[in-house]
């Protein structure tokens, strides 16, 4: 496994400097999660980073449905194993660029062994909040722009 230090990325805990804004939240690994091996199977990484992308854009947007936003892009590097040893993995989320319609994040999926963080995966994702009704994306309004570009 690869620690914090090893991968070059800061810990998913850390804070990040303007413009970018961050946050951490725990997600509880669930038996589903797993696969055959004991592991969590790779696409799950995806749905743990979504649940922690939702919770996130509610607590800064008040964005609280995963309706209201798409993704137009994800990529993501895997970093570690993560299996059911770990009770839970730690969202990390750092804003690093806000356009018109669009805002780009850097993610991780951590896991805390008490003495060291791990970083299991490091994402990046592009999305656009959607109205439901209209099918379209939106411009963000600016309150949201300057609570994303917020120190």
């Amino acid at each position: 496994m690869r620690s914090a230090a090893s991968t070059g990325e800061p810990a998913a805990s850390s804070n990040s400097s303007s413009p970018a804004r961050s946050s951490t939240c725990r997600i509880p690994l669930r038996w589903r999660d797993l696969d055959y091996q004991g592991h969590v199977y790779h696409a799950e990484y995806l749905a743990l980073a979504d649940e922690g992308r939702t919770r996130w854009l509610g607590e800064t947007l008040g964005v609280r449905e995963p309706q209201n936003y798409v993704i137009a892009h994800i990529s993501i590097d895997y970093l570690a194993e993560l299996n059911r040893s770990a009770e839970y993995v730690e969202f990390g989320v750092e804003v690093e660029h806000v356009g018109n319609k669009s805002v780009r994040t850097r993610e991780t999926l951590s896991i805390d062994s008490g003495a060291d963080t791990t970083i299991v995966a490091r994402m990046t994702c592009v999305f656009l909040l959607w109205e439901p009704e209209t099918r379209e994306t939106r411009p963000l309004t600016g309150t949201e722009r300057s609570t994303l570009t917020s120190p």
